[in-house]
């Protein structure tokens, strides 16, 4: 079904294009832009009525509907200015720079050179303001993007040696696509069982789609085997705790002064003390991400469960509170 956004934003292009192709079938419109016949011509009953400011007979498009509905055939008048280049203002030049950036940041480098010459051109268009922004994504170096590019280009399945948090597999995938989420880049594959099998919980050692972080991809080799077809599709990449390839769970107990915490990170709830404190399980693929949320939480934090865990958050504070005694601002 095509909405009135939709509508408009065909019309856009499409009253440029068919003036600059006068006497086009309706045929070959609706073939160009992927619609069926008659919705070219309800498009075109919208554009008769389009025009300058005034709604004057000079002031609105020309559309010769006659010969639109006797001989399939399209010739307007009076929209010349709709064949003007349309001219990006400086916050949509910004907004396609920043994704193009993201695109550039897991692109494999055979494209690079092509999304170079967009960017330096979207980056004038966007001003000063393109200085000033940059995106950055977490992503494998450049050999094995480069490898992940030439298996999908040409079909071809891939052998990936992939450092989990569970420890490293060496494993057989059918590439499907690379994304970007959250600042991390990942490749959308089909694995097959790992030759080496880390014994995990989750059960991510059975065949199916996976979401292989690019970062922690050590090798990747092009097999001569070609790249399988499977009937399914990868599930979206709509959580960031759905989609890494496999996780630690933690335990935390809160505080009532800490409990606001549930309401801003990813946690589940698992129970509520009389007090105001909080149980909660926590899903960790970084373990800098918890690192930082405890140490953020500070003294909120009642329990950490495994306990080793909280290992790395004790040894920065207490290398924080070092430094603070050597600066003479300890207590």
């Amino acid at each position: 079904m095509s909405t009135s956004a939709d509508q408009v934003a065909r019309l856009l292009a499409l009253v440029p294009y068919v003036q600059a192709n006068p006497g086009i079938s309706v045929k070959q419109v609706a073939r160009e832009f992927g619609i069926a016949p008659r919705q070219v011509v309800k498009d075109l009953q919208v554009a008769y009525m389009c025009g300058r400011p005034g709604g004057l007979p000079g002031d609105l498009i020309e559309v010769d509907m006659e010969a639109v509905e006797s001989d399939g055939v399209i010739h307007l008048d009076n929209a010349e200015e709709l064949q003007r280049p349309m001219r990006l203002r400086a916050d949509e030049a910004l907004s396609l720079t920043l994704g193009l950036q993201s695109v550039r940041e897991v692109a494999p480098p055979q494209l690079t050179g092509h999304v170079d010459s967009a960017l330096a051109k979207l980056q004038g268009a966007a001003g000063a303001a393109a200085d000033r922004t940059q995106v950055r994504v977490l992503a494998a170096d450049e050999a094995v993007r480069r490898t992940i590019g030439d298996a999908i280009g040409g079909d071809r399945r891939l052998r990936l040696v992939y450092d989990a948090p569970t420890g490293t597999t060496t494993r057989t995938v059918d590439p499907l696509q690379v994304s970007s989420s959250d600042g991390y880049a990942y490749l959308q594959a089909w694995s097959e069982v790992p030759d080496t099998v880390t014994p995990a919980a989750d059960g991510r050692s059975a065949p199916g789609w996976r979401h292989f972080r690019l970062d922690r991809i050590a090798e990747a080799t092009v097999l001569e085997a070609p790249r399988h077809t499977h009937s399914t599709r990868p599930e979206p990449l709509d959580g960031w705790l759905d989609r890494v390839d496999s996780v630690a769970e933690v335990t935390l107990e809160l505080g009532p002064e800490a409990a606001w915490a549930v309401d801003y990170y990813p946690m589940d709830l698992l129970s509520t003390g009389a007090d105001g404190s909080v149980r909660v399980r926590v899903r960790v693929a970084e373990p800098l991400w918890l690192r930082n949320l405890l140490l953020r939480l500070a003294g909120g934090v009642r329990r950490v469960d495994p306990p080793k865990a909280a290992d790395s958050a004790r040894a920065a504070a207490a290398e924080a509170l070092a430094r603070y005694e050597q600066l003479g601002l300890g207590r």
